[in-house]
């Protein structure tokens, strides 16, 4: 496979759900915003350019699409939570959008039925991730391979793309991981 050549090209892969969740709290913890289930909006680019000190940096924004198991009826409350989830999330890309930031949906935010709690013995709902992390690694390798002269830059805390950044480093590419 023959790569393109690019004049020292720099992406920033962002696992959003992550991101999005750890400024929440960062602002919460702050007082910026009383609560860290509410839309807040973010000049996501401004903070991305300020931090590496470049500006025109292209950005790929990953995210999940809410999905229920099939035959799983939640609760009142997860449906309202669900409902909050959905509409911050239509406002919350609609800001990314209007920053030129790529919005890539990659994976799905399943609701399904937990296990029952130990102390009322009612099942808990539960929201979990799936498929953004294995979307980013892909897409982050691919582009090593492909693209000469690339700076793979990172934001998320997730330990499962450990493995991505250990293929990038045999590659001798340059990798800032934010902690």
């Amino acid at each position: 496979m023959s790569k393109n050549s690019v004049d020292n090209r720099r992406m920033v892969f962002i696992d959003g759900e992550n991101f999005r969740q750890r400024v929440a709290e960062l602002l919460h913890d702050q007082g910026v915003i009383a609560d860290k289930n509410i839309y807040f909006s973010l000049d996501v680019r401004g903070l991305i350019e300020d931090t590496l000190g470049i500006n025109g940096v292209e950005i790929n924004y990953y995210a999940s699409e809410i999905k229920t198991s099939k035959g799983y009826t939640p609760s009142p409350k997860i449906r309202k939570r669900i409902g909050r989830i959905k509409e911050n999330s239509r406002r919350w890309v609609a800001m990314l959008k209007s920053q030129h930031i790529n919005y890539i949906k990659a994976g799905n935010l399943k609701v399904k039925e937990g296990k029952k709690c130990n102390h009322c013995h009612k099942a808990q709902d539960v929201l979990q991730e799936k498929g953004v992390d294995v979307r980013m690694a892909l897409d982050m390798l691919e582009l090593s391979y492909e693209v000469e002269n690339v700076n793979v830059i990172s934001v998320s805390s997730d330990t499962d793309l450990c493995p991505s950044y250990h293929s990038l480093s045999t590659l001798s590419l340059p990798l800032l991981r934010p902690d």
